[in-house]
């Protein structure tokens, strides 16, 4: 507001009452409004009259007699309008009689004058949380506190405001990002960010928004401030990987992931180092192979390769001193490799005398005899019988007991490798899919990595 205005506008009272006859000045013993700050005059050459005149005024409405006090400060403002103090001690005035808007004007109005005047900056701070401003009251008692940092209880009162800007903001920040808001989000946590600065974890979840509205330059400059802020923060460090992987960066992911281990204590990052090392492997993999979790049946060479794949070392240790068969069938086999490998291992054998047959499709009753054979390998691998999962060996509705392949069927049925349906049925003419191998390959990791 400009200082004129405010002239102009007290003249008129001043001049009612300049006649009335003078006011005894009162002694204040107990401060209506201790929290008040006292508008003391700076300037040395100020006049000794003009200083006790403010004084006089202040001590009016610290008894509460706010008309006079009113009343002399605009006195002195109608004398010299460039006199501050006076114009801070008629905001002081019109906080007490509750007009937060005028008070925040007549603040503004010293504030142009001397702007880095300690009462005026409090009382426009209070002014401003009055008024349901908290992020500028807060920002206008910073101002106040650098300029007299004596002030206890602006002190005080700004750690109050940062918490609670803090802890609603960051709840607004979360709410925001949980209904898809993100621009909300990312302005509310770069609110909270200001206030509380050194707060790592604010970094990280605000990096997690970015991410999310794909803004991953802006997100890795965030995550990088959490993790110098907290070197051995571990959520930074993942969320980075997890960043560097959304963009193609799998190298610089796996490196994030690596750094992240040591750190992390949720298993997180070991489980994404473990996901990425197995895309790096599958990406190495010919086509046919990574095609075969969607069939809905598979061959025998497509046997050969899930098992060669995912069970390497076992096979290449069970095949070591084994013979390599020739076949006349699968030289240009894609799956030619592990063919030969499961062969060697006598996990499967020649079909015709030279003929591996490498796309008939395989049905249960001659996968469970494959499975059958790798758990024995696991058996002499762990140097351990495999326990049963059933108490009673497994019956079948569908599979005698002179079956050919009744002792595979009840082997891996029995160690919880192939499943039964409905009426313990095995189902032995049925083909395999590519997600019960999978399936059947999982389970049969797990017996092998087990220590039991």
């Amino acid at each position: 507001m400009n200082v004129r205005l405010f002239s102009v506008c007290l003249v008129t009272a001043a001049a009612l009452v300049l006649a009335s006859c003078s006011v005894r000045v009162p002694i204040v013993t107990e401060p209506r409004y201790p929290n008040f700050v006292y508008p003391n005059v700076i300037e040395p050459d100020t006049e000794r009259d003009v200083r006790q005149r403010q004084r006089d005024a202040w001590s009016f409405l610290q008894v509460g007699q706010i008309e006079e006090a009113e009343r002399r400060f605009a006195e002195l403002v109608h004398s010299d309008e460039m006199f501050y103090p006076a114009l801070a001690g008629l905001g002081w005035v019109s906080l007490a009689q509750g007009g937060f808007t005028d008070a925040a004007g007549y603040f503004d109005a010293a504030l142009n004058l001397e702007s880095e005047y300690g009462s005026a900056l409090v009382g426009r701070a209070d002014a401003l949380l009055a008024l349901g401003d908290t992020s500028g009251a807060l920002q206008a008692y910073e101002s106040a506190i650098q300029a007299e940092p004596s002030l206890e209880r602006v002190a005080t009162v700004i750690e109050e405001l940062r918490f609670q800007i803090v802890t609603v903001r960051l709840g607004e920040a979360r709410t925001a990002f949980s209904e898809e808001r993100l621009a909300d989000s990312s302005q509310a946590y770069r609110e909270v960010i200001t206030v509380s600065p050194e707060s790592s974890f604010l970094y990280v979840e605000l990096g997690q928004v970015l991410i999310d509205q794909g803004r991953y330059a802006a997100a890795l400059v965030e995550l990088k401030h959490a993790q110098r802020l907290d070197p051995q923060g571990g959520a930074a460090i993942l969320l980075e990987g997890q960043l560097l992987e959304n963009r193609g960066d799998l190298v610089g992911a796996s490196e994030a992931y690596e750094r992240a281990i040591e750190f992390d204590q949720t298993g997180a990052a070991i489980a994404a180092l473990e996901r990425l090392t197995e895309m790096a492997r599958l990406a190495e993999l010919p086509s046919e192979y990574r095609d075969i979790a969607g069939k809905r049946q598979i061959t025998r060479g497509e046997v050969a390769a899930v098992m060669g794949v995912n069970l390497d070392p076992l096979i290449a240790e069970a095949g070591r001193d084994g013979s390599t068969l020739i076949f006349t069938d699968i030289r240009n086999h894609w799956a030619n490799e592990w063919i030969v490998a499961i062969t060697k291992a006598g996990l499967m054998t020649a079909e015709g005398r030279y003929n591996f047959e490498p796309d008939r499709f395989i049905r249960r009753a001659g996968f469970a005899e494959v499975v059958a054979d790798v758990l024995v390998l696991i058996e002499n691998r762990n140097q351990m019988e495999l326990n049963s999962q059933n108490p009673e060996p497994p019956t079948f509705s569908d599979l005698p007991v002179d079956h050919l392949n009744y002792e595979d069927a009840t082997k891996t049925v029995a160690a919880g490798v192939l499943p039964l349906f409905d009426g313990n049925r095995f189902f032995p003419t049925r083909p395999v899919s590519g997600a019960e191998a999978a399936d059947a390959v999982g389970h049969l990791l797990r017996l092998l990595n087990s220590e039991q």
